[in-house]
């Protein structure tokens, strides 16, 4: 259904008032009200205090929405949103609905549904040493509206938050070289092997391997990628969004 058919039902048949909005604001003056953004990025916060049953429809109405630019719906700490610290909506015209039960925030089925999802990868070369398996930290993130991934701790890992089936690949691209072998794996919590790959070198262009696994996964997991080559010495692979990454995706909302 069209956001616009949800924002003319919740108006007229649910929620008793709208409200636009082109800057960063809480919601502590506005009670059940469908919530309608002009601009991105900015902050909606939800209020700290709420009785059960408050609810609130968030709308991109500007269409300005994106992974770069994304509206971030934010409960009061120690508030969640479906045991998560923020929500966001990212795709353009999006639109989420959120109901209180007196402590936390839910989601309601209404709204475009969004895929948790996000892919980490490093600025620059990551040096993989040989005969070694080795976890690739990364240092940058194309994406992550769920915070799968942190740059600052645990940066090889992408955390699950909320129980389901999930997509997980893997790319590298290791320099030229015709020495030795070439491995790629997905670990899970670092110890379980759930995807292995093995090759011989390629002597005179870029290396690229592509590994996935897809199964599920349950919160506080974590999955990273493990590589390995033999070389003699050690040996790079490339750094930017599209050629070494560590990709997720939620297969269900």
């Amino acid at each position: 259904m069209p956001t616009s058919d949800y924002l003319h039902i919740f108006k007229s048949a649910i929620i008793l008032d709208s409200v636009e909005k082109a800057v960063s604001f809480t919601t502590n003056v506005i009670v059940d009200c469908v919530i309608e953004v002009t601009a991105a990025p900015l902050t909606v916060t939800l209020v700290d205090a709420h009785p059960a049953g408050e609810i609130y429809c968030i709308v991109d109405r500007s269409g300005l929405a994106s992974v770069a630019s994304p509206i971030t719906i934010l409960p009061t700490a120690p508030d969640l949103i479906d045991g998560l610290a923020s929500l966001l909506i990212d795709t353009p015209y999006g639109s989420r609905f959120v109901v209180s039960d007196g402590v936390n925030w839910h989601t309601i089925g209404a709204g475009l549904p969004q895929v948790a999802r996000a892919k980490a990868h490093n600025a620059g070369v990551f040096s993989v040493p040989n005969n070694a398996l080795t976890v690739v930290t990364w240092g940058s993130e194309a994406y992550d509206n769920r915070a799968f991934h942190s740059t600052v701790a645990n940066t090889s890992r992408m955390t699950i938050a909320q129980s389901g089936i999930y997509l997980v690949h893997g790319q590298c691209e290791f320099a030229a070289d015709g020495t030795g072998r070439r491995r790629a794996q997905i670990i899970l919590n670092g110890a379980t092997v759930k995807a292995d790959d093995i090759s011989d070198a390629v002597p005179t262009d870029p290396h690229t391997m592509n590994i996935s696994w897809c199964g599920p996964l349950v919160a506080a997991d974590f999955v990273e990628l493990r590589l390995f080559q033999s070389r003699g010495s050690a040996l790079d692979i490339s750094g930017g969004a599209d050629a070494s990454y560590l990709a997720i995706h939620r297969l269900e909302n």
